[in-house]
């Protein structure tokens, strides 16, 4: 059973003695979000301690099925290398296969390079796996609530999906389709300009530069607030206004690229971007699709905290009318 526990997050930096921030682990792992999906606190997990009842993270994860489903892979892996072996020295075609998938990715890694350890692939695997899960779904509410908010904006989400949908309402959504959903992309990324899911993360300083007269150096770890920076309003007019048309192709050239980073920017930006771009498109559409979405609480009475991802301090409030009806 889970428990809610508060965790206090170490970060070891030589600039930094200490930096303590308390936290709800009650819905999932904290070092899953921090690090997998926007890069953690630092450059390397060995800068990130989570002290969580006396429990590693990763101890909490080692689920027997995981292992199970990772070894299994690697022997089937090892039977088909050997197979294709085989074929080429007896100048057989070697069949081509479907794109792989991401295990088969990293179990490739580690059969190429033993540094890279059974172990960190199943690290990897059970980030993927369980490190999206709240911050997309807090992703889908927010967009939901903004929906909910401006109903004019959800009449052209849902003219564009009805369109997408005119040959047949009822069936699947397709890869397609997703291309196709221009406008709902808009929708989102403005909603994730004012609510970005993650509303700070750090990076680790590697060269000297200044900011505002202030100097930093090498080794410094430095915080970076989406929530804040998002409302610029030299990059963004009227930040506080829902404006989807920000996000137009017109509207977006020469926008400096770091401007906008809900799943943070660079190298150690969010490995499921796009993946969650795509789940968000899905569930959305298909709500849009059935019901008409009426936000009951406007925004002065959002009330906004973190506790690792950006959330409301009473639950989002939203009616749901079905378009049949």
């Amino acid at each position: 059973m889970r428990k809610k526990a508060s965790s206090c997050i170490k970060i070891a930096d030589k600039q930094v003695s200490l930096f303590e921030a308390l936290i709800d682990t009650g819905s999932d792992s904290v070092i899953l979000i921090l690090q997998a999906i926007y890069g953690g606190f630092a450059a390397s997990k060995e800068k990130i301690y989570v002290i969580s009842l006396g429990i590693r993270p990763g101890v909490i994860f080692a689920k027997p099925e995981t292992v199970e489903v990772v070894n299994e892979r690697k022997m089937d892996m090892r039977r088909r290398n050997q197979s294709d072996q085989l074929q080429q020295k007896s100048n057989s075609a070697v069949p081509r296969r479907k794109r792989k998938a991401f295990l088969e990715l990293l179990l490739e890694q580690h059969l190429a390079d033993t540094t890279f350890t059974e172990e960190d692939v199943k690290y990897e695997v059970e980030t993927f796996m369980f490190g999206g899960h709240d911050t997309t779904a807090m992703a889908r509410s927010w967009t939901l609530y903004c929906l909910g908010l401006y109903p004019e904006f959800q009449k052209l989400t849902f003219e564009e999906i009805n369109d997408i949908f005119s040959d047949d309402p009822n069936r699947n959504i397709t890869r397609e389709d997703l291309t196709r959903m221009k406008y709902m992309e808009c929708v989102i990324k403005e909603s994730l300009r004012l609510y970005p899911v993650v509303p700070f993360f750090t990076r680790e300083c590697t060269e000297t530069f200044e900011v505002l007269g202030h100097k930093v150096y090498p080794g410094s770890a430095c915080f970076i607030f989406p929530l804040m920076l998002h409302r610029d309003p030299e990059v963004f007019p009227e930040p506080e206004k829902f404006k989807p048309e920000r996000f137009f192709l017109e509207n977006s050239k020469g926008r400096h690229p770091y401007a906008y980073i809900p799943f943070s920017a660079g190298p150690r930006n969010c490995i499921g971007q796009k993946f969650a771009m795509m789940e968000m498109k899905v569930v959305i559409a298909n709500i849009l699709r059935r019901f008409r979405i009426i936000s009951l609480d406007p925004r002065d009475k959002v009330n906004v905290y973190s506790n690792l991802i950006l959330r409301n301090v009473s639950p989002l409030r939203l009616r749901f009318e079905n378009r049949g009806q």
